[in-house]
């Protein structure tokens, strides 16, 4: 499995996150929905219960999690920042894709 990178300046923005919502860690899942089939769904998590997906960390103290079905999919993606105007948005570079919808966050493979 392909290591997925995250840029700096995503690392930073995640651990933000995490820290609003009160939680320690991230989930990023690849769930069913959207108008392509799947979409990018985060989640703040205390833990998670690997099942032989990876673990990427963040911080000393914050882990994001992909599930074995998202790690797949995203192998070789890149998560980075996304800047328009004064909006920020986290962007997932993934080779995978076939589609993806304008809004980036519904995808189909």
């Amino acid at each position: 499995m392909t290591q997925i990178e995250v840029t700096p300046t995503a690392n930073k923005h995640i651990v933000d996150m995490i820290s609003r919502a009160n939680k320690n860690n991230l989930l990023l899942e690849i769930v069913t929905g959207g108008c392509n089939g799947f979409e990018y769904k985060w989640t703040p998590v205390d833990n998670f219960e690997n099942d032989g997906g990876i673990e990427i960390r963040l911080s000393e103290n914050n882990v994001l999690y992909l599930n074995k079905f998202t790690a797949d999919k995203m192998a070789g993606s890149i998560i980075a920042i996304e800047t328009t105007g004064l909006n920020k948005k986290l962007n997932i570079i993934n080779p995978n894709v076939s589609y993806s919808c304008g809004c980036g966050e519904s995808v189909t493979f």
